[in-house]
């Protein structure tokens, strides 16, 4: 759907990350993770088009529509809460107004002629478009999502400007959750939520449709909402499979990996190590390896990843 390859960017003269490889599948739930200013906001933005690589290649595939919440900043005007909402459906809301102008033009006109006609048959066509977009149900859907993120039924009319600008993130938010896009990129966004509105959220993310990929501190909330784990680390991209917690368990194992205590090896530096090396020092301990398959032999040989300190991590797709 969406793929970086050997990607890599600098921030001034800080190399942030560099040959970095990440696929984004259609169902992905992606948990992105890393200490502080490794890039996390910076590969999002990536994925959004909304900032360049300075090396490699970014590949999209037709037809991807791409959703990017920023951590903050956004500020809406002009509207009612409710209205700014219905906005995302501007296109339904047409095909609504012109089916409402047919309506009164079909009852002006002889059922008998053949103007009736052009005009049933045209009516006909967008009353189709609008019911399989689920064109009758949008109002409920926007009262559904601003109930889920706090907004009581009061607060739907009044005008965006007059909330905090940690509410226009939750109206930018539910805008984003409406649109449903195939690829949705959420910049920490439970930062301005609440137990129950994070709770909502956690829910609706669980039944989303398309994939997304989404920045959070929250570890409970990365649990039960990602299937895969990417970490910017060391200025590479490493992958796990499953959610927050097993990715530090995956990772606590292999940090516990013993380096080679051979005497020919005294004194050098992991990163001076090959990768063959490694792999032979830590061939005895895959039997212990509770996230080792045997079926998956030919491809850890294949695609071993070792870090610059030593610490080893298969590729992804090898854990259970």
């Amino acid at each position: 759907m969406i793929q970086l390859n050997s990607a890599g960017r600098r921030y001034g003269h800080k190399l942030l990350f560099d040959g970095a490889d990440l696929l984004i599948t259609p169902r992905d739930r992606v948990g992105l993770v890393g200490a502080n200013g490794t890039g996390k906001s910076t590969v999002l933005k990536i994925l959004a088009d909304q900032e360049t690589l300075d090396y490699g290649s970014v590949s999209v595939a037709k037809g991807i529509s791409a959703g990017y919440l920023p951590q903050d900043g956004l500020t809406l005007s002009g509207r009612t809460v409710f209205a700014e909402c219905l906005s995302v459906f501007s296109r339904l809301s047409n095909l609504e107004k012109e089916m409402e102008q047919l309506t009164s033009s079909m009852a002006e006109l002889d059922h008998t002629s053949p103007e009736y006609n052009q005009v049933a048959d045209r009516y006909h066509r967008i009353e189709h478009e609008f019911r399989t977009h689920d064109g009758y149900a949008i109002e409920a859907q926007v009262g559904a999502v601003l109930s889920g993120l706090g907004f009581r039924t009061e607060d739907w009319h009044r005008q965006t400007e007059e909330f905090s600008g940690g509410w226009q993130m939750r109206i930018a938010l539910a805008k984003l959750l409406l649109q449903k896009p195939n690829l949705l990129l959420l910049d920490e966004p439970t930062n301005h939520l609440d137990l129950e509105s994070r709770n909502w959220l956690e829910e609706y993310l669980s039944n989303y449709p398309y994939a997304f990929v989404l920045i959070s501190h929250d570890r409970y909330f990365l649990d039960v909402t990602v299937n895969r784990i990417v970490e910017i680390w060391n200025k590479k991209i490493w992958i796990y499979s499953g959610n927050y917690e097993k990715y530090l368990s995956q990772k606590s194992f292999y940090q516990s990996l013993p380096l080679s205590s051979d005497k020919s090896q005294a004194g050098t530096e992991p990163d001076q190590r090959t990768g063959e090396d490694r792999e032979d020092r830590i061939a005895g301990r895959r039997k212990d390896d509770p996230f080792f398959l045997p079926a998956a032999e030919a491809e850890w040989q294949a695609g071993c990843r070792v870090l610059r300190c030593g610490e080893v991590i298969r590729p992804e797709g090898s854990f259970s």
